[in-house]
């Protein structure tokens, strides 16, 4: 993560001083989809990076993986909120915080197509809303994608592959990856 907030392209101007060179001690992390296969270990990995940091971990509970919040590391400070981010007011959750991770998604690949405009608001539609509220607060933005941009792979995917239009899940998760990018 700390290489991740190295880099000048992945950082907003105004936060890179911020963070670079020295990381704050006390630095403030919030993480969308916090309760999913990715979120739920780096709510446990932040504060082994950044002891003193805060996270604040925010999901809207649909996987009701509730057991994610249990035994967290004694390291840091966790806070929860169980909100959809399509849906809540972002600015009073991301104001003073110095990075946002966004990982909410619905990560169902093959039940996707069938769910086709939900996928579309949630993956798609949160992160526009949430790369917004990123640049408009100053806040640096952590938008990972998924290997799913890449289609299907004959050989090892990694960032080479070209990356496919492909329908649904998936070209929402590349649309999300194209805003990221953008703000």
């Amino acid at each position: 993560l700390q290489r991740v907030f190295a880099l000048p392209h992945r950082v907003l101007p105004r936060t890179r001083a911020r963070l670079i060179p020295q990381f704050r001690s006390r630095m403030r992390i919030v993480v969308t989809g916090a309760l999913g296969h990715i979120g739920s270990r780096l709510i446990r990995f932040l504060p082994q990076a950044f002891p003193d940091c805060t996270v604040t971990m925010v999901d809207n509970l649909s996987t009701q993986r509730y057991a994610s919040l249990f035994e967290l590391p004694s390291k840091g400070r966790h806070r929860f909120i169980e909100a959809d981010v399509t849906k809540v007011e972002l600015a009073p959750m991301l104001r003073g915080a110095d990075a946002v991770v966004q990982l909410a998604a619905i990560t169902d690949a093959a039940g996707s197509f069938d769910r086709a405009r939900e996928v579309e608001n949630n993956n798609f539609h949160a992160t526009r809303r949430i790369a917004e509220a990123c640049a408009e607060l100053g806040v640096a933005l952590v938008a990972p994608s998924s290997t799913s941009v890449y289609g299907t792979q004959k050989t090892v995917v990694d960032e080479d592959c070209g990356l496919e239009d492909l329908k649904d899940r998936k070209s929402t998760r590349l649309n999300s990856s194209h805003v990221s990018e953008s703000r």
